[in-house]
């Protein structure tokens, strides 16, 4: 996001503190709806094939589907663009926007209670946030995109020393601290 000029009056800076409020909560919450269930799908797969029998085969699969078109389609976002969320239930839609309806009148009453100076240090707070989770759609779509390319690379290696190989690449994707959301 490119740094802009700050509004000039307290209402115009309560705008856009709630503009760019609203913006981070809807990458938040796409960050961890699109990326980051994929990162702990591929996780819980990886602690299961520590109790199976078949695990070589497991750690494939589950490579296959953390690095499949559609996945990494979904990491690769870019801010403004419009991303295709998995349908869920009316009940569930309808209870998280309740959440965040309250959420933000809550936020609205909180910036109405503050100075001027305060509302624009939180707007730049607010920014780079959002360059925080710009960088982590990046750096998960990267990650996903380089483990899809070691794991073409690993298909010349036998099974037992591919094992290993498909060990340490999964490791690196999962145990990577900055890819966790807020």
């Amino acid at each position: 996001m490119a740094w802009t000029a700050l509004p000039k009056t307290k209402d115009q800076l309560k705008e856009k503190n709630l503009k760019l409020r609203k913006e981070l909560d809807d990458l938040r919450r796409q960050y961890e709806v699109n990326v980051y269930s994929v990162i702990e799908n591929l996780k819980t797969q990886y602690y299961r094939t520590k109790l199976d029998p078949c695990r070589y085969e497991r750690l494939k699969e589950s490579i296959k589907e953390a690095t499949s078109d559609e996945n990494l389609e979904q990491t690769d976002v870019v801010p403004g663009k419009d991303i295709s969320e998995p349908v869920v239930g009316f009940v569930e839609s309808s209870r998280e926007l309740a959440e965040r309806m309250k959420r933000s009148a809550q936020h609205e009453r909180e910036i109405s209670n503050m100075q001027k100076t305060e509302i624009e240090v939180q707007i730049e707070d607010l920014n780079r946030h959002i360059q925080r989770y710009d960088s982590r759609f990046k750096r998960a779509h990267n990650k996903l995109r380089a483990l899809r390319r070691e794991y073409g690379d690993s298909k010349r290696h036998l099974p037992p020393e591919r094992y290993r190989l498909l060990k340490r690449m999964i490791k690196t994707v999962i145990k990577d601290s900055e890819l966790t959301p807020d």
